[in-house]
């Protein structure tokens, strides 16, 4: 059976980040935290996201092309995955309800309530819809207006013109671009999100607020409840790749800050940090499928899929 992919085509670059703060839901490894912690919770996360759209019954969450199409259910295509076997690792579904929800590191939750794992996320430089994609809706072109967004530019801009270079210097050490000047430090100390803060805090007032994306919400909220509640922030900076359904290949980058030069040298000076250096290429990655979804008919069978994606239909 061909295997089902989240993303095919380009992808921006992007910020992992997580919030560190202790939690019965994870394990705290602070080298591999904001990879970890999405591994670890994306399954939580997406059953509480199911649960918001009303994609589940007592035992399944669906995938939301179910609810998308209106053409008759093929079994065979169903695809959903367990509650049960997604919390029991956790002791079961109240007890991460009751985890996540009285969590201060619960960011996620601000702009989305009934979110579960909202202590995680991915910020991309340009609207590309990591949530959405990972929850199983389909990948869009994105409209001319989504597509002018650069969140490398706007920072830099406001750095600019607020005469900010100085402080970003002091706080995150040298560089030209404040993009990858931010994230050279992989853990943020509390000094240093309240410096992030005082950064971003501009850029989301520089713009309407029907017209921000969700994760650069998010991503705010996040450097907010840090602050408020003296939380570390860790960020891991992966550059632009292209997924072709089978491996996903990341653009040559400084291993310093990221930045990806439009050409290879071996020995070249970089433009984001003034690291001397050779630059090898980029990494290959097994390309990100769509877990915690499953065809539900290799579990429980193509008559039972069908009653229970009609019965959930119908009941919408």
């Amino acid at each position: 059976m061909k295997r089902s992919v989240a993303i095919t085509g380009n992808t921006p670059a992007f910020l992992r980040w997580a919030i560190w703060h202790p939690c019965d839901l994870r394990e705290l490894d602070p080298y591999r935290f904001p990879d970890q912690t999405f591994r670890a919770l994306r399954g939580v996360r997406e059953l509480s996201v199911a649960k918001m759209e009303r994609r589940c019954d007592d035992q399944f969450c669906f995938h939301p092309e179910l609810i998308q199409i209106d053409t008759s259910v093929d079994a065979e295509l169903v695809r959903g995955f367990s509650r049960q076997e997604i919390t029991e690792a956790f002791g079961g579904e109240s007890i991460v309800d009751k985890n996540c929800t009285a969590c201060p590191a619960n960011a996620g939750a601000l702009s989305q309530p009934g979110l579960w794992a909202g202590c995680y996320g991915i910020l991309p430089t340009h609207r590309f819809d990591f949530d959405r994609l990972l929850s199983g809706h389909p990948q869009t072109e994105p409209t001319d207006d989504e597509a002018s967004f650069d969140l490398v530019k706007r920072l830099q801009q406001i750095a600019i013109a607020n005469d900010l270079q100085a402080f970003v210097k002091e706080n995150f050490g040298p560089g030209n671009i404040v993009w990858h000047q931010l994230w050279r430090n992989k853990i943020l100390s509390v000094k240093k999100v309240a410096a992030a803060k005082l950064l971003f805090d501009q850029v989301r007032d520089s713009m309407p607020k029907n017209s921000m994306p969700i994760s650069l919400v998010s991503f705010c909220n996040a450097l907010a409840v840090c602050c408020e509640n003296d939380f570390p922030l860790h960020t891991e900076l992966v550059p632009a790749g292209f997924s072709d359904s089978q491996s996903w290949a990341l653009n040559a980058s400084c291993p310093v800050c990221s930045y990806e030069p439009a050409e290879i040298k071996k020995q070249q000076k970089c433009l984001g940090c003034g690291r001397v250096g050779g630059i090898s290429a980029g990494p290959k990655f097994k390309v990100l499928g769509l877990r915690p979804y499953v065809h539900l008919s290799g579990i429980v069978g193509p008559d039972q899929t069908r009653q229970r994606a009609e019965r959930l239909r119908n009941n919408r």
